[in-house]
């Protein structure tokens, strides 16, 4: 994995995303201290 392609995910809403990850896959959803 290069750097620019970590630099594109740490800039993205990486928390709303597992939460919509989570929500569609199980029950659980993603803690906020995350």
């Amino acid at each position: 994995m290069s750097d620019i392609t970590i630099d594109f995910l740490l800039s993205l809403p990486i928390r709303e995303i597992l939460n919509q990850i989570y929500a569609h896959g199980e029950s659980h959803q993603f803690p906020d201290h995350f």
